[in-house]
């Protein structure tokens, strides 16, 4: 995620439930973002005669942590809080092809302007490996107490950069996934403090946090996010095919670089 204000062309824009809604092209990426809080984006990959296409890399290094619980179950099913763009569902339907995400949104506008403009998303939807859905992530995860998931995945906001995992929502979800990681994105110098309240409150919730992963980029800058994790980043399994085997997206190499120093930065949550 970055708070900034949006850069490059306009591609398209709509009207959301928390801002303005906006597509841009810049420096070979496709953005998506909510006033001035970026939701996502991909690589520009080269396309047919359409020209560039975004996708299936995608730029900021958090969604590519999400590969790093989701590789020990690669058959898995995952929920997903928060669509964006798509690009941490992509990265994880494009490395992991077995894996199925339900994406849960609360914006029917986000939903529309995403597949519209994020081919690599409609792509994975078309294909079955990704499902949308549009709802509240509370009323869901209530609604849907029966079911059982391999891991959730929290990347939901509702205004500004405060990330959105009310104990409510920890509660409904607490003995129907296996694991629960989140996005905890803070302005600054607030954002270790609202990485710990995280651990705490998933704690006073039933699930006890075991990971922190401040996320980095490949030059070593901090992106401003932590992932909080009620689960354990395995060691580099040799035999697993590397993230984005069947690809050969130019930023691919990169990416890898980013997840192979993501999995080195982890460190066990000790309270």
């Amino acid at each position: 995620m970055v708070f900034d204000e949006p850069a490059g062309v306009l591609v398209a824009h709509a009207t959301g439930m928390f801002g303005r809604l906006e597509v841009r092209d810049h420096d070979g990426i496709r953005s998506f973002w909510c006033g001035c809080l970026c939701q996502g984006a991909y690589r520009l990959a080269p396309g047919t005669s359409a020209g560039a296409q975004p996708g299936p890399i995608p730029d900021p290094p958090y969604h590519l942590a999400w590969l790093l619980p989701a590789r020990r179950q690669p058959r898995g099913s995952i929920l997903m809080a928060g669509l964006g763009c798509g690009a941490g569902a992509v990265a994880l339907t494009t490395s992991l092809p077995d894996v199925r995400v339900t994406i849960v949104e609360i914006d029917p506008a986000v939903i529309t302007l995403a597949l519209a403009h994020f081919p690599a998303l409609t792509d994975a939807v078309h294909s079955g490996r990704i499902d949308i859905v549009q709802q509240d992530i509370l009323e869901y995860a209530w609604l849907h107490r029966g079911d059982q998931w391999s891991l959730g995945l929290l990347d939901a906001f509702r205004t500004g950069p405060s990330s959105y995992y009310p104990s409510e929502l920890l509660n409904a979800l607490h003995g129907h996934c296996a694991e629960l990681w989140v996005n905890v994105l803070e302005i600054d110098d607030v954002l270790l403090t609202a990485a710990h309240t995280c651990a705490e409150l998933l704690a006073d919730c039933g699930w006890p946090a075991k990971t922190l992963l401040p996320v980095r980029d490949y030059d070593g800058s901090f992106t401003g996010n932590v992932i909080v994790g009620t689960g354990t980043i395995p060691e580099p399994d040799p035999n697993q095919p590397p993230p984005f085997a069947d690809s050969d997206h130019p930023a691919v190499l990169r990416a890898r670089e980013i997840i192979t120093r993501l999995g080195r930065l982890h460190r066990p949550w000790r309270g």
